[in-house]
């Protein structure tokens, strides 16, 4: 068959990171031009700061980083600290100054070398006010003109503080913005309305800021002559997705510096052109969304990553140096691409580019780079990979990809791996990510269970799961009101039952639909007679599913199973219950799903394929913490039995080591009995891999026949018919 692809070539700038030396004493950085690019790397190095408190707003001035948080102290007397020192750790300093209980602190800056300005709201008036570094106040200015009154308590406030000493106070409704122009000299201000969400203000020049807003047609920046409070020029951005704005007046080849959370960029506002400073990841960073960001004339970058250890909360500030790439060893760096990466996977880059000084993981996002435009993500990555210069390590491929001979056969580095052995997992999780032809193209290191619950007294009885089954059960339950529970809706049901019954409805390896078969027939009288998704919203929104079981209004429950507490909720909150699985042609069968956030493979087109492995390998040994899902090693998953099974004692007494509220309904969850952690156990070593997922491009169309039906304007049998000419021919085009 034709295939048409269309071939993009992107060209990415990408910047490595490298280990540092220790010392952070004379590292000069090069001369500040645009084609610098190609020859810095930055290394992080961190500045150890001891504050326990949250850190509320950090900036650079000169050289000297800024940060302040607010304390509380005796009679509830408010103090806001402020703090400075060097980019090297050295020289701390600190200033305290007492705040009005009730007033509201949005913006703190150093108005110059001997006072902090401090900008506030209180009782809906704009209060400025400097103080000396001994915390005595100097000066005060109060914006009679400006009454927040009318703004809704909650919405985000936030000051900036321009070159020519006026404050840009902007509140941030998401898609209103309110933006006031404050002279602190003369008390007089402008007020300004955008209808869209703020990104973000920098200055321009001593007269100018530019603001960054997301409007329905993509980013927009926006001047505005802050003496006059006029709106000048406004641009059009080819940039899709920007999580925040930075000065650049370190590089005079760019406006801005923006940042997503792939990238930091420069960029020109005239040419909309980007030019690719540093990746987030490469630099040791796997989230960028939780940090406060601060820029050095020198070109250095600060950054405040506020996270919890044990419960408490910890901050570590890390300075970025640029060094040339000429005195860092060389580099070999692999790429990981997918669409939409998780969080995890990135964390794990972040420490193998930390662990590894001389090989490194590249991310790249597809839906990121792509504006978060799925279709186009995916069209793009394809064309890359059937191009033979995709991503030596794909993250969550699909089994067209597994199937098409784009990835590697792992089983061979598994079985010259001196630490992994295949007995090591269990059979069907490796077989459910095995390709066609049974080499293993992928890993994944947990996976989900995804099964029907119900009560033995009500479905213990069923010996055959087929369609047929479901359909004469379901014929018997006309007064209950969500009869498969909240995921059931009439269109949901169908199209879990094509996924999930393996090839008995599209066979997607020999590209035929099997949907004009009294199986599938039967699937649709069941739909019709299942509620719309408005009916099972209302009442997921007033009952838990546990307690419409209880009272006859629903029979059975689609359950996915994460870990053993999900398994043992539907124990102790049904009593006896009985899990039939999904039910397929051949009977009942429980479903294996590898979980996706850490499903990996190797390109076939790699030239790094060995040091690919070295990173896959991470995710399949004993060390490994499973995030999500049962654990694909078998002692990992009897591990998670035991510490399920072992009670939890309080002054000798059992204490539940879960408690769960749902809409009322509370479970206390003890230590699990034998009986049921055998009986779990048999679910997983039963249960069998899905098919494939029934892409969006596809179910739209599907969607539109199943419209008619459950409309009544076609019968089942016609609508069988129509669906299975409309998949075949998309099967073939596929094909």
């Amino acid at each position: 068959m034709k295939k048409l692809f269309i071939l993009c070539v992107l060209v990415f700038t990408l910047i490595f990171l490298v280990s540092c030396d220790t010392e952070m004493q004379g590292e000069e950085t090069q001369s500040a031009q645009a084609d610098y690019i190609g020859t810095v790397v930055y290394c992080a190095k961190s500045v150890p700061l001891q504050e326990t408190e949250r850190i509320q707003g950090l900036w650079v001035d000169g050289e000297r980083i800024f940060y302040y948080h607010i304390t509380s102290g005796a009679s509830n007397n408010q103090r806001l600290i402020v703090k400075s020192i060097l980019d090297d750790g050295a020289d701390r300093q600190s200033t305290e100054i007492p705040v009005i209980a009730s007033g509201e602190i949005v913006g703190v800056h150093a108005a110059d070398e001997d006072h902090i300005g401090v900008l506030s709201v209180v009782s809906d008036n704009i209060h400025y006010t400097k103080y000396c570094l001994n915390g005595t106040e100097q000066f005060a200015q109060i914006f009679y003109a400006v009454n927040l009154g009318g703004v809704v308590s909650g919405q985000n406030k936030n000051a900036h503080f321009s070159d020519c000493g006026r404050i840009i106070l902007t509140v941030n409704n998401f898609h209103n913005v309110s933006l006031y122009i404050l002279d602190v000299v003369s008390g007089e201000s402008y007020e300004m309305q955008f209808f869209d969400e703020l990104i973000g203000i920098e200055n321009l020049s001593d007269e100018c800021i530019v603001a960054g807003f997301i409007s329905q047609n993509g980013i927009v920046f926006r001047e505005i002559n802050t003496s006059s409070g006029e709106l000048e020029n406004t641009y059009n951005s080819a940039v899709s997705f920007v999580i925040g704005m930075l000065p650049a007046e370190f590089n005079s080849a760019f406006d801005l510096l923006l940042f997503d959370d792939m990238y930091l960029f420069g960029y020109n506002l005239e040419t909309g052109e980007r030019t690719t400073l540093l990746s987030w990841i490469e630099t040791g960073f796997s989230n960028i969304f939780d940090t406060q960001i601060g820029i050095f004339d020198s070109g250095r970058i600060c950054v405040l990553v506020e996270d919890y250890i044990d419960g408490a909360l910890n901050n570590t500030l890390y300075v970025l140096i640029p060094k040339p790439r000429a005195d860092s060893p060389e580099v070999i760096t692999i790429t990981l691409g997918g669409i939409y990466i998780s969080d995890r996977i990135r964390r794990a880059a972040v420490t193998f580019n930390r662990e590894n000084s001389l090989l490194q993981i590249q991310i790249i996002d597809y839906l990121s780079d792509s504006g978060d435009d799925w279709d186009a993500a995916n069209l793009r990555m394809r064309t890359e990979i059937i191009a033979g210069r995709g991503p030596d390590i794909m993250y969550a491929p699909d089994r067209a990809l597994s199937d098409g001979g784009f990835l590697v056969d792992l089983f061979p580095f598994i079985d010259s791996d001196r630490e992994i052995y295949r007995t090591d997992f269990f059979p069907n999780a490796l077989h459910a990510l095995k390709a066609s032809d049974g080499s293993l193209t992928t890993i994944s290191d947990g996976f989900a269970i995804m099964t029907m619950i119900g009560k033995t007294d009500t479905v213990g009885h069923i010996n055959s799961w087929t369609p047929q089954d479901l359909l004469s059960l379901i014929a018997d339950t006309s007064q209950m009101n969500i009869p498969l529970g909240f995921w059931m809706d009439r269109e949901n049901f169908i199209r879990t039952m094509i996924q999930f019954s393996g090839d008995d409805f599209i066979d997607w390896s020999s590209h035929e639909a099997h949907l004009n078969t009294e199986e599938f027939i039967s699937l649709l009288e069941i739909a019709y007679n299942l509620p719309d998704f408005e009916d099972i919203l209302y009442y997921s929104s007033n009952a838990s599913e546990f307690e419409l079981m209880h009272t006859n209004q629903q029979l059975l429950s689609l359950a996915l199973l994460w870990n053993p507490s999900d398994y043992q909720r539907f124990v102790v909150g049904l009593g006896e219950i009985r899990a039939l699985g999904i039910p397929t042609a051949e009977g009942g069968v429980h479903i294996l799903q590898p979980t996706t956030d850490a499903h990996l493979g190797i390109s076939a087109a790699s030239d790094y394929a060995e040091e690919a492995w070295t990173f896959l390998r991470r995710f399949l040994l004993p060390a490994n913490e499973v995030e999500s899902g049962f654990p694909i090693r078998i002692d990992l998953y009897n591990t998670s039995i035991a510490e399920a099974m072992m009670p939890i004692m309080e002054e000798g007494i059992e204490v539940p080591r879960q408690q769960l509220e749902m809409q009322g309904f509370k479970i206390l969850l003890y230590a699990m009995e034998q009986s049921d952690a055998d009986d779990l156990r048999f679910i997983v070593e039963s249960a069998a891999p899905i098919g494939q997922w029934v892409g969006s491009s596809l179910w739209n169309h599907m969607s539109a026949d199943l419209s008619a039906f459950f409309s009544g304007n076609s019968t089942a049998h016609d609508t069988a018919r129509i669906m299975q000419s409309r998949v075949q021919i998309y099967l073939s085009e596929q094909s």
